[in-house]
């Protein structure tokens, strides 16, 4: 498939939908043969979005970076807004790590988990209020780079790890 304002290809699993466009609809993505793939239209304040092809069947059969990235682009557009966000590590490890981040008004804490065997070092954008991050397993405070708007952080995980960082405001 290709997306209007990607400079690559979505690969479709086994079969395309044949999709019929309403004149109001946007056709965001098209099939090699011309066919519209991915089509968009505005309901009110909302967006619907259908792709005719079961682009999370491929993802979960090839973990398909590219895929991963329509998706976390289909997301960003949409006005989702992330407050933790993990950069540059590939789709085959992506896949495996968790982060989960909760808060009240005084503090808050940041669980992530390397499920992989391999040691990841993880590059964390934070967009979110910090002061001071701690490691509580360790006590030792992390030290935060600036970039644009984000919060980064370099994390290493040795395999099959977790890290608790506590969020203080």
């Amino acid at each position: 498939i290709q997306v209007n304002d990607l400079d690559y290809l979505i690969p479709i699993y086994k079969f395309k939908e044949i999709l019929d466009v309403h004149s109001q609809s946007e056709i965001i993505g098209k099939f090699n043969t011309g066919e519209p793939a991915i089509v968009m239209n505005k309901f009110g304040k909302g967006k619907a979005i259908l792709i005719g092809t079961l682009l999370f069947q491929e993802y979960n059969q090839k973990e398909d970076d590219r895929i991963r990235c329509f998706i976390k682009k289909l997301i960003l557009d949409s006005g989702v807004y992330l407050p933790i966000s993990i950069k540059n590590v590939p789709g085959y490890l992506f896949k495996n790590i968790e982060v989960g981040f909760l808060e009240n008004k005084k503090e808050g804490v940041i669980i992530v988990i390397n499920h992989n065997k391999k040691k990841v070092d993880l590059n964390l954008s934070l967009n979110i209020n910090v002061g001071i991050l701690r490691d509580l397993e360790s006590g030792k405070d992390f030290v935060l780079e600036f970039k644009d708007k984000a919060k980064e952080l370099l994390i290493p995980m040795e395999g099959k790890s977790v890290k608790v960082l506590k969020i203080m405001k």
